[in-house]
């Protein structure tokens, strides 16, 4: 749902930094010991653990943690970053699931101009380090886990796997939770067997630092960000048990299509993949200046997380167990007014009714007062909200949703989608 721009996919990736001291051994929380990293033994270190040889070692720039934070921090500055962190904040807002004041782009530079330790950057193939961080053993699980992603891009490309434009938005995610599951896996290996008992235990829980950045972010944007790392993690564990890293690597070649692969790896296996769905183009038919901000998909995770405020999370994640496939698109007109809508397809008639239940329950304690039902339909339900129309309707094993500014654009957009 948070559509992918090298900046919004930084601020994912680099939450490698605060939670990798998690994944070895929580416990309570000591001084570091101060042994200087020697990033040449630990890359040969991290190569022998995950089975594959770099084919040369890569660039390492030390600069310092401004420096750092400085480049990692320009990519947001960027015309499309930009417009891509308003229009998510845009749809948050309308399908009422921002928080108040939350601040996308805010959250973004908070992420990436945080402490650093070290970042691979697959674009210039270049790994970058903050010589005076570079002490400790949460430092060198920082530094394993940055190489593991060098050695990915060296033997599958990060390039091909997380492409500028993917194909969607869900399927990028999908992609992080290979790369960042594989990175963990590979840093979690390499810390049982090379750090020290003593190291070990001088680990925190490294949750506090992501949870404080991330407590007034709405559920979809917190939810989204943290996937990589903890669904990527239970799915690369998955296939590493059933093949070791040989399935890993094969799982590289063919990468998870859709979050529902990575929530269910059985589906992977099946290679069960997203239903085409297609919204057709709205502006030519509705009156005024309307024009298409993004049209991408939602995916089983997003529509979770979604409900997931309102229904709790095995509620919504029943409800939406049964994805088949979606797409959505906003739009806005030179007013400020705002549509969504959003066509889901579902494995069975069943499935898709679950769906719909779960979304029309979510409604009234999403708005509380605020919501006033005026339509009330066996497959079709209509409320007022604040400063929208919204629809839910209900059509064989297909859920649509539109939200509208008023009742006759609402009416005109419903009648497009049929």
């Amino acid at each position: 749902m948070i559509r992918s721009t090298p900046a919004a996919r930084l601020a994912i990736v680099l939450l490698s930094t605060i939670l990798v001291a998690a994944v070895v051994a929580p416990a309570a929380i000591a001084a570091p010991s101060a042994a200087d990293v020697d990033v040449d033994a630990l890359r040969e270190q991290v190569a022998q653990v995950r089975g594959l040889a770099f084919k040369s070692a890569p660039p390492v720039a030390s600069v310092s943690r401004e420096a750092l934070a400085g480049r990692l921090t320009r990519p947001l500055d960027g015309a499309r970053a930009l417009r891509e962190s308003l229009t998510t904040q845009m749809l948050l807002e309308v399908l009422g699931a921002s928080t108040p004041g939350f601040d996308l782009r805010r959250l973004q530079g908070d992420l990436v101009s945080g402490q650093q330790v070290a970042f691979y950057d697959h674009g210039d193939h270049t790994l970058y380090t903050v010589p005076d961080a570079l002490t400790g053993p949460t430092a060198r699980l920082t530094l394993a886990h940055e190489l593991a992603h060098a050695l990915q891009d060296q033997s599958f490309d990060l390039g091909r796997i997380l492409p500028e434009i993917p194909e969607s938005g869900d399927a990028d995610v999908a992609a992080q939770a290979l790369v960042e599951g594989d990175a963990l896996l590979t840093m979690r290996v390499w810390g049982r067997q090379y750090l020290r008992p003593d190291e070990k235990r001088s680990l925190g829980d490294g949750s506090a630092p992501a949870d404080s950045l991330l407590d007034g972010a709405p559920a979809l944007v917190r939810g989204e960000l943290t996937f990589p790392y903890d669904a990527g993690w239970s799915f690369v564990q998955a296939l590493y048990q059933d093949g070791g890293f040989d399935a890993v690597n094969r799982a590289f070649q063919d990468p998870p299509r859709s979050t529902e692969q990575v929530l269910h790896p059985e589906k992977y296996a099946a290679r069960q993949r997203p239903m085409p769905v297609s919204i057709p183009a709205l502006e030519p038919f509705l009156r005024g200046t309307w024009r298409t901000l993004r049209t991408d998909v939602f995916g089983e995770l997003g529509l979770r997380l979604l409900l997931e405020p309102q229904l709790g999370y095995p509620a919504a994640e029943s409800a939406t167990s049964g994805w088949g496939g979606d797409a959505y698109t906003i739009l806005e007109d030179g007013d400020g007014r705002r549509i969504v809508t959003l066509v889901t397809v579902w494995d069975t008639e069943p499935d898709a009714a679950d769906f719909y239940n779960a979304y029309v329950g979510s409604i009234a304690p999403r708005y509380g007062t605020g919501q006033q039902r005026t339509l009330n339909e066996p497959s079709r339900v209509r409320w007022t909200v604040p400063g929208y129309q919204v629809q839910v309707l209900k059509t064989g094993s297909q859920v649509r949703v539109v939200y509208a500014p008023d009742g006759a654009i609402l009416e005109a957009v419903d009648s497009l989608l049929t």
